[in-house]
């Protein structure tokens, strides 16, 4: 699967959310969003299985070297993969909402993820900041091969502002003359 296609997915299970009032009004927070965009995701990857915080890399808990030495266990917010299989992994998504901004953490997890040298491969990871209040994709920046790539964050900021735009025009039903 190519990455614009797995980034289109990932928009077009983000933007039911976006487009519902409640998420704004109701201020719901950010484990109820992972669930509903990773049930969205399903529709899109069905021979992947779509988990939530999942922490599991084979039998082991999912661990990341750190620079400054050790090790960190993790918990990314979504993962499309196939459970048992090390190197059967497509997507890591890391959410935020608005009103936070702490972000050093997910960008530490999506450059592990999908960094070769890691043990995960994870071939796209994507950090999103959501504002539900003002429809808007904050933050939607994309890793490759252990850091951000300029060339898919643009692609999908572009995608996400043009799906945006489309949720914030009026829709134009029939209207039948007299």
């Amino acid at each position: 699967m190519e990455d614009r296609e797995i980034l289109a997915g990932l928009v077009a299970s983000t933007m039911p959310l976006m487009a519902d009032e409640r998420y704004g009004r109701l201020k719901i927070r950010e484990r109820p969003i992972m669930h509903r965009i990773a049930v969205n995701l399903e529709q899109y990857f069905s021979n992947w299985e779509v988990d939530t915080e999942y922490n599991r890399h084979g039998d082991d808990v999912k661990r990341l070297q750190r620079l400054s030495g050790g090790t960190k266990n993790i918990e990314p917010d979504i993962l499309v993969h196939i459970k048992g299989e090390p190197l059967a992994n497509l997507l890591a998504v890391e959410i935020k909402l608005s009103d936070n901004n702490n972000i050093d953490d997910d960008i530490f997890k999506l450059e592990g993820l999908t960094h070769p040298d890691q043990g995960f491969v994870y071939p796209v990871g994507v950090l999103l900041q959501l504002d539900f209040a003002g429809k808007a994709v904050l933050i939607c920046d994309v890793f490759r091969a252990g850091g951000q790539n300029e060339e898919l964050t643009g692609w999908l900021r572009d995608a996400f502002e043009k799906a945006i735009e489309d949720l914030k025009r009026p829709s134009r039903g029939c209207v039948r003359g007299t």
